[in-house]
């Protein structure tokens, strides 16, 4: 794993959501898929983009459903360059018109909600700050967004092991009009069989209340997320 450490170090020592690559004016530091399954059937898929500048990152993800209900939802999620929440918006493509939005007001957050288009929002205040992460439904982007939060802010390395601190993050979900606390964690080193090959991985998990998140990501491609699985649910999330 002497690969992977020297990538974490370089991770945790670059800014916000740091990917070398990301110094370059509007660098796309990740995009592609991830494919959802519950029960080992494949429901929708997840198309998303990450992209980073000076000024901070804008990650922007379309989920559609295919089963039972189909719908289709887009999100877009800005942040500064210190990680702080500038802008967040939710729209609810198919089967209704709803939309949201979450915006930073006098050094908290407001949701606005709009379910019926024409009709005055909804308003939904948060007394949190900005440093408030959004974890959404839906959107496993969001996921991968907080294990680089937590790799950058916990973890580094000591006598060439690796080593991270369990840390805990306020979050918002949108969706659910809530705040809340989750946990993350490392949990070990481990090998992962990913397309026919073999890899060294990092296994983490990110808790909320009684439901967890066991998430896999690969430390020698920018710790992009492989794998999340939620037991709770019978849930599996793959890139693709």
């Amino acid at each position: 794993m002497k690969r992977s450490l020297a990538a974490l170090a370089l991770l945790v020592s670059l800014a916000v959501l740091a990917v070398a690559a990301a110094k370059e004016s509007g660098t796309t530091v990740d995009s592609g898929s991830f494919e959802v399954l519950v029960d080992g059937k494949r429901i929708g898929t997840e198309h998303f983009k990450i992209q980073q500048s000076a000024a901070g990152s804008v990650t922007t993800s379309t989920i559609k459903v295919v089963t039972g209900t189909k719908a289709e939802q887009s999100s877009t999620l800005q942040l500064s360059a210190t990680g702080d929440l500038v802008h967040y918006a939710w729209k609810e493509l198919s089967p209704g018109k709803a939309q949201t939005t979450v915006e930073v007001t006098g050094g908290t957050l407001l949701q606005r909600v709009t379910v019926t288009a024409g009709k005055r929002a909804d308003e939904v205040p948060y007394m949190t700050p900005p440093s408030t992460a959004i974890l959404d439904d839906n959107f496993f982007t969001h996921r991968q967004l907080i294990v680089w939060r937590y790799l950058r802010a916990s973890c580094g390395t000591k006598d060439g092991k690796l080593v991270c601190t369990p840390s805990k993050l306020g979050i918002i979900v949108p969706a659910q009009h809530i705040k809340a606390i989750v946990g993350l964690e490392l949990v070990g080193q481990e090998k992962l069989s990913w397309k026919g090959a073999e890899r060294d991985v990092l296994h983490l998990k990110l808790t909320a209340d009684e439901i967890a998140w066991d998430i896999w990501v690969d430390p020698a491609d920018s710790y992009k997320v492989l794998r999340i699985l939620i037991p709770a649910n019978k849930t599996e999330v793959l890139r693709t």
